[in-house]
C-alpha cells in the first residue's frame, strides 16, 4: 500500500516536471486519434499528492526546454521515443536538475539508461515510490530504484485526469477512456517484454475502483455512453474476476473494448455476456496463420486451424475484431502476406492491424536476432521499420511487399467490401484514416 500523507509534510517541497516524450515517427493511429498515457497519468497522480507537479505530454504540448523552474525531471519512455528522452534528460542534466528515467526500455536497458540520468526507476512506480520520497526528503538519492516484489495493485485509486489536463489539451486526445483491470502476463511470446516488466503473475484491481473511474469518467464526457478501452495486456486470464467485472460494468451503459488471447473466446456464454456487458470490439493477436510461426514466437495460446471459427463466433455476437498481424520472423516467407491479405478479406476482419517484427532490447527475439540488426536507432524500433535483415526476405522487397498488402487491405474497395452494412463507426473511421496514411507510405521510409 502506497503510504498516506503524515501530518505536517509540506507538498509542495520541490517542483517536478514529468515529460511524455514525443516519438519520432508517431504511428499510424496516433495520426487518427491519440489515447490518453495512462501510465503517466497513474504515476503523476501519485506524485501530486506530495508534490508541485506540471505533467506534459509532448505529442500534444509544446515543451518549453528551459528547465529553471523545477526541481526534479522525470521522464518515462519505450524503446520509440527513449532517444528524445535522453535529449531532454541530458539537457536537465547540463542544468543542474535531478533527472529521473523510467518505463519499458530504461528497465531493461538499464546500464545505457543510466548514462542519461541521476536516478533510474526500474520496473513499476509504485512499489518504490515510499522510499523515493522519503530519499528525496532527505537529500539522499540512490542511481538507481527497483522493486523487490511485484505490486499488489488491487487499491490503485483512479489518476487525476483533470490535473493532467490543466496543461494538455483535452480536445486533442481520443475521446475513448483507457482503463486498467489487470497486471502481468502469463504467455512467454519471444518478441514481448510485458512478463519481464510487469511479471508472470496475474494481478487484480478492485472493481469497484474501476466502477468509480468509469463513472469519473462518464461525469467528466457529460454522458453516460462513453467509450472505455481497458488496456490489460490480457483481460481475461482469471475468469471469476473476469465475470465479476462483466457484472459490475453491465448497468453503466458504456461500450468497451480490450485486448484479449484467442484461445479465451471459445466460450460462448462469456461472448454473450461480454457483448451485453457492452463489448464492442476486441483486439486479438493471431500474428501468424502458419502454426511453425506460431511456436517459432512461443504464442501457445493460439491455434490457427480455430482462427475462422472465432471470428465467426465473435460476429455472431456483434463483437469486431481488431486483428494484429505480425511479418518477418524466420518462419515467414512471401506468401505469408498473400495468405494474411486472403484470410482478412474472406473473414471480414474489421480492422487489420499490420507490424513489422520488431526485436525490443531486453527481450528473447532481441537476443537471438542482435547480430543481424541493421542499426540501434531506438527510433525506428517502432514496429513499423525493419530493423534486421529477415532470414527469408531481401529486405528492399520485404518493406515493398508490406506497403504493398498495406494499400490493398485499406484500399477504399476493400474496406466497403469488409464493413458494408456496419453503421458508420470507429471501424469506418480508422480504415478511412488508415487508406489516407498508407497512401503515402514508401519504401524508404520503412528502412
Amino acid at each position: 500500500m502506497i503510504s498516506p500523507i503524515p501530518k505536517g509534510v509540506s507538498v509542495h517541497k520541490k517542483k517536478w516536471i514529468f515529460i511524455n516524450p514525443k516519438p519520432r515517427y508517431p504511428h499510424f493511429t496516433d495520426k487518427i486519434q491519440i489515447s490518453l498515457p495512462l501510465n503517466v497519468l497513474m504515476v503523476t497522480s501519485l506524485i501530486r499528492q506530495y508534490y508541485d507537479i506540471d505533467v506534459i505530454d509532448e505529442r500534444v504540448t509544446k515543451l518549453d526546454e528551459d528547465f529553471t523552474g523545477y526541481d526534479i525531471v522525470a521522464l518515462s519512455c519505450r524503446t520509440p521515443n527513449v532517444k528524445r528522452a535522453y535529449e531532454l534528460a541530458d539537457k536537465a542534466i547540463e542544468a543542474g536538475k535531478i533527472v529521473m528515467l523510467g518505463g519499458v526500455h530504461p528497465t531493461l536497458n538499464q546500464e545505457e539508461s543510466q548514462k542519461h540520468c541521476t536516478t533510474l526507476i526500474s520496473g513499476e512506480f509504485e512499489p518504490v515510490w515510499d522510499e523515493l520520497r522519503e530519499d528525496i526528503e532527505n537529500h539522499r538519492l540512490k542511481p538507481l530504484y527497483k522493486a523487490k516484489d511485484l505490486y499488489p495493485i488491487a487499491d490503485l485509486r483512479p489518476p487525476d485526469v483533470e490535473h493532467f489536463f490543466k496543461l494538455n489539451n483535452p480536445k486533442k486526445y481520443s475521446s475513448r477512456v483507457p482503463i486498467f483491470t489487470t497486471r502481468g502476463c502469463l504467455n512467454t511470446c519471444n518478441y514481448c517484454c510485458v512478463p519481464e516488466v510487469y511479471g508472470k503473475v496475474y494481478r487484480t484491481r478492485d472493481v469497484k475502483l474501476i466502477v468509480e473511474e468509469i463513472r469519473m469518467h462518464q461525469k467528466r464526457q457529460r454522458k453516460k455512453s462513453i467509450n472505455v478501452f481497458f488496456v490489460d495486456d490480457n483481460i481475461c486470464y482469471q475468469a471469476d474476476y473476469f465475470k465479476d467485472l462483466l457484472e459490475a460494468i453491465t448497468p453503466l451503459g458504456i461500450s468497451w473494448n480490450a485486448n484479449i488471447s484467442i484461445n479465451f473466446l471459445q466460450d460462448k456464454k462469456l461472448l454473450r455476456a461480454m457483448k451485453t456487458s457492452g463489448c464492442d470490439m476486441l483486439s486479438v493477436g493471431f500474428e501468424s496463420l502458419t502454426p511453425e510461426t506460431i511456436s517459432y514466437v512461443n504464442k501457445k495460446t493460439n491455434r490457427v486451424n480455430g482462427y475462422e471459427k472465432t471470428i465467426a463466433d465473435l460476429k455472431e455476437n456483434g463483437i469486431a475484431v481488431l486483428g494484429y498481424f505480425v511479418f518477418g520472423f524466420d518462419t515467414d516467407t512471401y506468401s505469408t502476406f498473400y495468405s494474411a491479405y486472403d484470410f482478412i478479406m474472406q473473414n471480414k476482419i474489421e480492422f487489420p492491424c499490420f507490424t513489422i517484427a520488431t526485436p525490443f532490447p531486453g527481450t528473447p527475439l532481441y537476443n537471438e536476432l542482435e547480430s543481424r540488426l541493421f542499426h540501434k536507432d531506438w527510433d525506428k524500433y517502432d514496429v513499423n521499420h525493419l530493423v534486421y535483415r529477415p532470414r527469408n526476405f531481401d529486405p528492399e522487397k520485404f518493406v515493398k511487399l508490406y506497403i504493398e498488402m498495406l494499400q490493398k487491405i485499406f484500399a477504399l474497395k476493400s474496406i466497403y467490401y469488409r464493413l458494408k452494412g456496419l453503421r458508420l463507426d470507429w471501424a469506418w473511421a480508422g480504415s478511412i484514416g488508415m487508406h489516407m496514411s498508407t497512401r503515402k507510405l514508401q519504401p524508404a521510409g520503412l528502412l
